[in-house]
């Protein structure tokens, strides 16, 4: 290996940052996760659209700007919980890739 060759290697791993440190951001990462409801959370409270996350020890639905607004999936009330699901078979539905073993029929 050349001189040159080892440098160009050194350039492309250092260029901007070192390469196992993440490039500065100019928004926080997704979700934020920065406000936690606590229970017992209804359905209500859930702002706009939501997803599922496993970034904590527990299942969370996040919601709101950046997915700053959170709470355990075992924090909503029973009623919360069925909706939120309902919601997701709801979709997968629609998706069309729901398969019900049972029945042999797709949802």
């Amino acid at each position: 290996m050349s001189l040159h060759a080892a440098d160009h290697s050194r350039t492309q791993i250092r260029r901007d940052c070192e390469f196992d440190r993440p490039r500065a951001r100019r928004t926080p990462p997704y979700p934020g996760l920065r406000i936690q409801f606590h229970a017992p959370v209804r359905y209500e409270q859930i702002r706009g659209p939501f997803h599922l996350s496993i970034q904590l020890e527990a299942p969370a639905v996040v919601w709101g700007n950046n997915g700053n607004c959170f709470a355990f999936l075992h924090d909503f009330d029973e009623r919360a919980v069925a909706r939120i699901l309902a919601e997701y078979r709801r979709v997968t539905a629609e998706r069309g890739v729901f398969v019900d073993r049972g029945r042999g029929t797709q949802g």
